[in-house]
């Protein structure tokens, strides 16, 4: 069993969790909805894959067409090294 968390930046919808959980490998979702959608996975990694997950949240939610992954967290058991990415302005000029 393995975890994964997504932190989206969406309003989420209310049939995610249950989508989520009918689809095969995965064991719990637990979603939180507050200013950004926060999304605990675990899943079998033996009957799915976090690439598999994700595109599944972004299809349902339509936002496979904009970013909207604002962090993720495979939960690595291994001692890793923290990065923090902060974008003050983030602006699009469209000419």
């Amino acid at each position: 069993m393995k975890k994964l968390t997504f932190m989206i930046d969406d309003w989420g919808h209310k049939e995610l969790q249950e989508y989520l959980n009918s689809l095969k490998g995965m064991i719990s979702v637990e979603i939180k909805n507050e200013k950004k959608l926060e999304i605990n996975l675990k899943y079998d990694e033996t009957l799915i894959t976090p690439d598999i997950i994700k595109m599944e949240i972004l299809f349902f939610l339509e936002l496979q067409t904009r970013p909207s992954i604002l962090a993720f967290d495979k939960h690595y058991k291994n001692k890793t090294s923290d990065t923090s990415i902060i974008i003050d302005d983030l602006c699009c000029n469209i000419v």
